[in-house]
């Protein structure tokens, strides 16, 4: 939401910001507070508990369009409600998750006036599980305000350093968390600086933290956290991680860990949403061991395959100050 608010606020439009206190797994929010209000700062920021909150608040202050992130399945009950216009900003995967749990009679459809996909590759995959007609949904695809957030990173990527975005610790095999340990050890050794970005759901394994020179655990608004530190890389290693769009869009070759996908939340969601090609190419390999051999195979290869990860990134590869996702979809709610 950061680039959304940010220019929001730029094209003078009046803004109220709903805070989650508390995630649905019970985690407190981590952003941090001085980071809200930097970027923030005028507006006005309501928290809440549940979403039923929201509702009152949106009536209480006569506000009548309200946008978010895969309103489906976050906000099903503001998608519901008559009195609002909800438009919904689809976030890679996370929206392809939401349309497998529709199929599967997990969740229910809950479709808001209007989705924002990311990217024509998203938005084929979205009507390809086979949960919604094109005909029942009101949609555009004008790229993801995720990746604007490339207009606010400072300074240069640094030359051997790797990005750790950490996976599901419980997805980490015994084994592979050996075939890790040995990856970053060579690193070491050649002279790569390793960042990692975890969260508290995603902890970095404790027998990993001494090979790391850096960690990042908090969120930031502006720019977003992942996209910085993958930015500030030279090489991206993830496990079946969204950020795999990210490391696309800045060109970043991707060692991709064959995690346990089996206890993931949604098992074998690559097979399932067609994406193994998102995660086996020239600028990405997947591997669950020979890391060290992988990672070198990589850097070699990746050099001449940057122009495949167009097709996953249109049409937001150039995003400018003037003309990007966030003011495209902001301009497509308010006219």
């Amino acid at each position: 939401m950061g680039t959304l608010i940010y220019f929001a606020k730029q094209l003078g439009l009046d803004v109220t910001v709903f805070l989650e206190l508390e995630s649905k797994g019970g985690r407190s929010n981590t952003f941090d507070r001085d980071e809200l209000n930097r970027v923030v700062g005028g507006i006005r920021v309501v928290p809440f508990a549940i979403e039923e909150d929201i509702v009152l608040a949106l009536k209480a202050a006569g506000i009548v369009k309200v946008i978010g992130q895969d309103m489906p399945h976050h906000f099903p009950v503001l998608c519901k409600t008559r009195t609002v216009q909800t438009y919904s900003v689809s976030v890679f995967i996370d929206t392809l998750h939401y349309a497998w749990r529709v199929r599967e009679g997990v969740e229910r459809k809950a479709l808001p006036d209007k989705i924002y996909f990311p990217c024509r590759y998203i938005e084929n995959k979205f009507f390809d599980i086979g949960s919604f007609d094109r005909a029942e949904v009101n949609y555009a695809t004008l790229g993801s305000p995720l990746l604007d957030h490339v207009l606010f990173v400072k300074g240069e990527p640094r030359a051997k350093s790797v990005v750790f975005i950490v996976p599901p610790p419980k997805m980490i095999s015994w084994q592979l968390r050996r075939h890790v340990k040995h990856l970053f050890r060579y690193l070491k050794r050649h002279g790569y600086t390793i960042i990692v970005k975890d969260r508290p759901k995603t902890p970095l394994l404790s027998s990993l933290k001494v090979y790391c020179d850096e960690v990042f655990s908090s969120e930031k608004l502006l720019p977003y956290a992942s996209l910085e530190l993958i930015y500030s890389s030279k090489y991206h290693i993830c496990g079946y991680s969204t950020s795999i769009f990210e490391a696309r869009f800045l060109n970043k070759p991707t060692l991709n860990l064959g995690v346990n996908l089996s206890k993931a939340s949604m098992p074998n969601f690559v097979n399932n949403y067609d994406l193994v090609s998102l995660y086996e190419s020239a600028t990405c390999h997947t591997a669950g061991k020979d890391l060290i051999n992988e990672f070198e195979a990589l850097r070699e290869e990746a050099s001449n395959g940057f122009v495949e990860n167009e097709r996953f990134i249109r049409p937001n590869s150039q995003p400018t100050m003037t003309d990007n996702a966030s003011i495209r979809i902001l301009r497509d709610i308010c006219g």
